[in-house]
């Protein structure tokens, strides 16, 4: 049987069953998402399902869709490698696979969804299931960050859920992506947007990530930041509409908070203490550049614009230096790390800043061809600045994994083969994937130019000098406090529930007639329940046949 767009999802159920029977079958998980680098090249036109809704429909439409889905499976198959050296000694590991084999079903679900119906379904999946790799390890810190994390979720399902019931209604019933290039009213807009906001983790709705990341398992940062923030973006893309009164509107006000939060998180992460708290108020920053570019696509509303492929440029660069860094980190905190090492782990941070070379050269002057001749041109210079930022926040994370060294001991011994391997391939990738995607390959040769080199270079070195001269930061614990507003806000919000008042009622019931009812119930033998079941699914089905 050939591969179809519908078993991308149905593998990694598989999988779940298979492992549930067999927990030796963990040690192979990272295969589950591999059959869809096939049909990324090979696969099948579009397909229809009306058997499970209307409109459902799975397939690839769009440069973003492409390389949203192959980065979610290049990142699901290698922190699984990755994971199943981490997680070999957990006792918990069973419950911990069958949430990130639950959280990889509806990933790759929604990035092939074209329909919302289905990108609804696989999204809520892979949100609540990742509850239970944010809140897996034991201790309080989980428990809350898994509370807020959750909390979060929900409310982030409760406003999507009520956008697309408006949408539903501003389409006249229409349930297909491609029918719903049509005006959006601001409510249903502004839900969806602050719904799928809360998934992306952009700021003001950031509150999770940097309780999340420091108390999830490594494996689980890199999916994380690398695959399920990009769900929020791409949800973000698929139900809003460009170029309607509403987005047009609203486009100016989301590119500045696109803006603020890309150096808000830059400055909130200075001040951070832990490797994994930094990596994750930049990807808050980096978040805010790919909502820049959905702002600014809005506004222009060009289906063939450069916009679009910058996006999806944007979102693998993002996701595979990000992941490298979230699993450098768990290296830096376990194993003794050698110079190499520490030579390997600066090429993804290096990237993110920019390195001619790179995916991070490449994504800039994607950047700049596509607003050079718009009213965006005047947001150029704050790339630079963007990129010195960056460098300077990536060089904190990169200090602080070092310091984490030396509360590791001496006899802790080098990463795992199979860790070490996978990182490698991570850490590599802003160098190889720009020799073999075209849109990369056609940027390489305005980076080596003189010009260019210097423009790249210069806020790297900068932001070396700096760090060089401030070597350390400080932080008072009233300011840290306010930066982690949202453990409160978790906090208060639990005090609140359980000390809410509830009249408490009492229902009193007669129960010798609902018992004479039971025991008559019980006296049927089970054989003689089989009939009665088949029949009455017979009936249903028979029904279904005559009204359809």
């Amino acid at each position: 049987m050939m591969l179809d767009w519908w078993h991308i999802p149905l593998i990694p159920l598989l999988f779940w069953l298979l492992m549930m029977r067999w927990p030796s079958v963990s040690n192979w998980i990272w295969l589950a998402p591999l059959p869809g680098l096939f049909l990324l090249w090979h696969g099948p036109a579009n397909i229809e399902l009306p058997m499970l809704w209307p409109g459902a429909a799975l397939g690839i439409d769009s440069p973003v869709n492409h390389y949203f889905l192959l980065l979610s499976i290049v990142l699901w198959s290698i922190a699984s490698l990755f994971a199943s050296v981490k997680q070999r000694n957990d006792v918990h590991r069973l419950r911990f696979w069958s949430f990130w084999l639950w959280s990889m079903t509806g990933n790759l679900l929604l990035v092939i969804a074209l329909d919302p119906a289905s990108f609804y379904v696989g999204f809520t999946l892979m949100s609540l299931a990742a509850y239970g790799l944010v809140a897996h390890q034991p201790g309080p810190l989980p428990r809350q960050a898994g509370r807020l994390y959750l909390q979060l979720a929900v409310l982030g399902e409760m406003l999507i859920y009520a956008g697309l019931i408006l949408r539903v209604h501003e389409t006249g019933g229409l349930l297909s992506f491609s029918d719903w290039q049509q005006p959006i009213g601001w409510l249903t807009a502004v839900c969806l947007l602050t719904g799928f906001g809360l998934k992306a983790g952009f700021w003001p709705l950031h509150l999770w990530l940097p309780l999340a990341h420091p108390v999830a398992p490594t494996a689980a940062s890199a999916v994380l930041s690398g695959a399920m923030l990009k769900a929020g973006i791409l949800g973000i893309w698929q139900f809003i509409p460009a170029d309607t009164p509403t987005t047009v509107a609203l486009g100016p006000v989301v590119f500045f908070i696109g803006l603020f939060g890309a150096f808000y998180a830059v400055v909130a992460g200075l001040l951070q203490q832990q490797a994994k708290t930094v990596l994750a108020f930049s990807s808050v920053s980096q978040m805010g550049y790919l909502l820049m570019i959905i702002a600014m696509f809005w506004m222009t509303g060009d289906a063939t614009s450069s916009l679009i492929i910058l996006l999806a440029m944007y979102g693998l660069h993002h996701a595979v230096a990000k992941a490298a860094l979230f699993m450098g980190a768990g290296l830096a905190s376990s194993r003794r790390l050698s110079p190499w090492h520490w030579g390997l782990m600066t090429l993804p941070a290096l990237a993110l800043a920019g390195l001619p070379l790179t995916t991070g050269a490449s994504v800039k002057y994607l950047f700049k061809d596509a607003v050079s001749d718009s009213m965006f041109a005047l947001s150029l210079p704050l790339l630079s600045i963007g990129s010195m930022a960056t460098a300077l926040l990536l060089i904190r994370a990169l200090l602080l994994m070092k310091q984490s060294q030396q509360n590791i001991s001496k006899n802790a011994g080098a990463p795992e083969a199979v860790a070490l391997s996978s990182w490698l391939v991570l850490s590599l990738a802003p160098i190889v994937i720009p020799l073999m995607v075209d849109e990369f390959r056609h940027q390489l040769t305005q980076t080596m130019q003189l010009q260019a080199l210097t423009g790249l270079l210069w806020p790297i070195i900068l932001a070396t000098v700096i760090a060089a001269i401030v070597s350390r930061l400080s932080l008072k614990t009233s300011f840290k406090a306010k930066l982690f507003a949202g453990r409160w806000l978790s906090l208060r919000l639990r005090y609140c529930l359980i000390h809410f008042p509830v009249p408490e009622w009492v229902i009193r019931l007669k129960l010798d007639g609902w018992r004479k009812v039971e025991r008559s119930i019980n006296k049927f033998s089970s054989v003689g329940t089989l009939p009665i079941t088949i029949g009455l699914t017979f009936l249903m089905m028979l029904s279904w046949t005559m009204l359809f």
